[in-house]
C-alpha cells in the first residue's frame, strides 16, 4: 500500500498474519468490523477468489464482491465485477 501510494486512503488495514484469522474464516471480517467500529453489514469486501473472498465475506454478513478479471467464475451467481473501475457503479446499486 505504501509503495503504491495508497496507504493514506485507508484508516485501517487488516492482515491475517496480524490478527490470527485467515479468510474464509468469518472471524477475520468480524475483527475488521470491530477495528473499524462498524457493523459487518456496513462493509464491502472485494476479492478475487470466490470460495475464500466472496463466500468468506458473505458468511460474516459482509457484502462480498468478486473481482473476476479473467472470467474464471462466469457460472457463479454473485456480485461480480471484472475491473475495479466497475466498483463505484456496483456500490451505488447496493442498499446498505
Amino acid at each position: 500500500m505504501k509503495k503504491a501510494g495508497l496507504r493514506h486512503y485507508f484508516e485501517i488495514l487488516v492482515a491475517s498474519g496480524s490478527i490470527g484469522y485467515e479468510k474464509p474464516n468469518p472471524q477475520i471480517f468480524v475483527e475488521a468490523a470491530k477495528m473499524a467500529k462498524v457493523k459487518c453489514k456496513e462493509i464491502v469486501h472485494v476479492g478475487d477468489v470466490y470460495e475464500i473472498d466472496y463466500l468468506g465475506a458473505e458468511s460474516a454478513g459482509v457484502t462480498g464482491v468478486l473481482i473476476d478479471r479473467k472470467g474464471k467464475y462466469v457460472n457463479k451467481k454473485c456480485r461480480k465485477i471484472s475491473d475495479l473501475t466497475q466498483l463505484i457503479e456496483l456500490l451505488n446499486e447496493i442498499n446498505f
